[in-house]
């Protein structure tokens, strides 16, 4: 009857005239809910029954309530991913004219308010598009989009795109990028995409919070098995 899942949750009151410890075991063991000794008083009976109905009500109601908010995740999340992949580019298009503005445009040419804005607005900019970004792969994660593909990769390359991608960054704050890496290739097995998004946030935090005029070092070295 447990086996049915039709008849699964309904419950089994066993009436019995043994009262042995091991009895009652055995009689929950094989999908007893509640037992009542023999000789049985009416009021017991009654009351075990309703007990029993009422648990069975009780857990109809929360599995309604948990799919009821399966469903308002999902929909969340989709609502989510959409907002994250339909603002991620436009977003990251005004980052590349502010970019090339505040490069082309120094500001004793157009004046220290006007830089000091572009600046601000190219500051605020990045933080949104960075934000669109880490949403996008959340929603992924969450919904179960996300697919992770191990892959042989050179993780030396990878760093020297990362510092070159953020040299522009950090050359509108004048912060210098140094890639202090080796030489020779360091081939580890990974998702690439990953391993990017891990060196470009370590940098997007370094060059975000150093001072003007500083230096943010990114260094490679093979340690035992594990490359640093």
């Amino acid at each position: 009857m447990k086996l049915n899942p039709e008849m699964a949750d309904i419950p089994i009151i066993f009436l019995t005239a043994l009262n042995a410890t091991e009895d009652i075991v055995k009689g929950f063991k094989v999908g007893g809910n509640d037992f009542i000794s023999k000789p049985f008083n009416k009021e017991e009976l009654i009351i075990r029954v309703t007990h029993q109905i009422s648990l069975v009500a009780a857990k109809r109601i929360i599995n309604k309530q948990t799919e009821e908010l399966r469903k308002t995740i999902m929909g969340r999340d989709k609502l989510y991913s959409v907002i994250a992949h339909d603002l991620r580019s436009p977003i990251g298009s005004i980052k590349m004219v502010l970019n090339m503005l505040i490069l082309r445009l120094p500001g004793d040419l157009i004046g220290a308010d006007l830089y000091e804005l572009l600046t601000m607005a190219n500051q605020t900019t990045e933080e949104v598009f960075s934000l669109l970004d880490n949403l996008l792969k959340w929603t992924k994660s969450q919904t179960g989009k996300l697919k992770v593909v191990p892959q042989e990769i050179d993780v030396v390359k990878v760093a020297e795109g990362a510092a070159e991608v953020f040299g522009m960054v950090a050359e509108l704050k004048k912060i210098r990028i140094k890639a202090d890496l080796p030489a020779d290739a360091i081939p580890v097995r990974a998702d690439v995409d990953m391993i990017k998004t891990v060196i470009r946030n370590l940098l997007s935090n370094a060059v975000k919070f150093s001072h003007e005029g500083s230096e943010v070092v990114i260094s490679l070295r093979k340690e035992a098995k594990w490359p640093l």
